[in-house]
């Protein structure tokens, strides 16, 4: 989902340059995607007093029945009155924090423990891998590879 939206964003933010192009007044060129560029930081500014805290996260700074509430809340089933799966879930969510907070978790474990090595390794490797496809350098120099081919603005 992390290459589809980047791609989705070069397409939004090429649409707005290519419809902002046609506009007369020089101020507005510049101002128009960059007022709304900032539509969607404002919204997340707004969601985020929405958005609960992560049960886990709760979980981990000891506030349980918080936690409780949260995950009851997301995970409840109509029609279930004992609630069987959010149970489950807020179960399995308890006694994976207790594992957690045994874990020693930092900087230097990611490299010293085998088991986070090869999880660094990868997500090392996909963040490589997703920065190496080219895409910024041919949206970076676009305009000059087009025009080397012929075509305008």
């Amino acid at each position: 989902m992390n290459g589809v939206n980047i791609a989705l964003g070069y397409a939004l933010a090429s649409y707005m340059g290519m419809a902002f192009y046609f506009v007369h007044d020089d101020t507005a060129k510049w101002r128009g995607p960059l007022g709304i560029a900032l539509i969607w930081p404002a919204m997340m500014i707004v969601i985020t007093f929405f958005v609960p805290e992560s049960p886990r996260f709760l979980l981990m700074k000891g506030r349980v029945e918080e936690a409780r509430e949260v995950v009851m809340r997301l995970h409840s089933i109509k029609g279930d009155p004992d609630q069987e799966f959010a149970r489950a879930e807020f179960y399995q969510m308890t006694k994976q924090t207790e594992i957690d907070r045994t874990l020693d978790p930092g900087w230097i474990a990611m490299f010293t423990k085998k088991g986070y090595r090869r999880r660094t390794a990868l997500a090392m490797g996909f963040a490589f891998v997703g920065q190496s496809t080219g895409v910024l350098v041919i949206n970076n120099y676009g305009p000059t590879l087009y025009a080397t081919l012929g075509y305008d603005t």
